[in-house]
């Protein structure tokens, strides 16, 4: 995560969150998939996993995907669903 790291802190799902402040997200992205098998990537309401070798999560995002690529452009399509940006984050992201 970007900040506010305490958030996800107590999570039983989530073993480990790293802050990493204002980066570029793309190459934080790709040095995090060295490290781990699985990374979550959100952006303020959608969730989608990266999965380095194995399939960990099966997650159907293609309903999703143009939404997440042009982030935040066109962010006032999320209202359509009516959840708050975390009960979306945990809907795209197949959590409980």
């Amino acid at each position: 995560v970007r900040n506010y790291k305490e958030i996800f802190r107590d999570n039983p799902y989530i073993k480990n969150v790293i802050e990493v402040g204002y980066v570029k997200w793309g190459e934080t992205l790709l040095k995090t998939l060295d490290e781990f098998d699985v990374v979550g990537e959100i952006r303020f309401g959608i969730g989608k996993w990266h999965q380095r070798n194995k399939i960990v999560f099966n997650q159907e995002f293609s309903g999703w995907q143009g939404i997440f690529d042009e982030f935040p452009k066109n962010y006032r399509d999320l209202e359509t669903h009516e959840l708050h940006h975390v009960q979306l984050t945990s809907k795209t992201m197949t959590l409980p």
